[in-house]
């Protein structure tokens, strides 16, 4: 007699966490983990790191680093650029990825294809650093 409750516990146990893993499963192929999203425009005025954490940068507009400014672009961060739109260096740019980490520069659209965001363009001086 106790070995049958002992078994109808373990059964309904079993099946609980079950319909647990399964319901958590179900959620898991339908929803997508919350991934973060930093838009970016404008004038960097100070010296700035872009984060995997943070990543993807979505350059809305052009984004300028004003001269005497450090952008840091860590491994592993995506930028994707409005149609049109540029990253200008006045200051410096460091941004150096790794064959599992790289660094993605690409187009904000749903299918991005060539040509349709504008370019990385240096025009520091010789006081600033530009490393790709």
């Amino acid at each position: 007699m106790l070995r049958r409750k002992v078994i109808r516990k373990s059964k309904t146990i079993f099946l609980i966490l079950l319909s647990v893993g399964l319901v958590l499963a179900t959620v898991g192929v339908f929803f997508k983990p919350v991934r973060a999203e930093t838009w970016v425009e404008g004038h960097i005025t100070a010296d700035t790191t872009w984060t995997v954490a943070d990543s993807p940068y979505r350059a809305i507009n052009d984004v300028i680093v004003d001269p005497g400014v450090l952008l840091t672009i860590e491994a592993g961060v995506e930028v994707q650029f409005a149609d049109g739109f540029s990253l200008i260096v006045e200051g410096s740019l460091t941004a150096v990825g790794t064959d599992v980490k790289p660094i993605v520069f690409t187009s904000s659209r749903v299918s991005p294809s060539p040509g349709v965001w504008n370019t990385i363009k240096f025009e520091g001086n010789s006081s600033e650093q530009f490393l790709l």
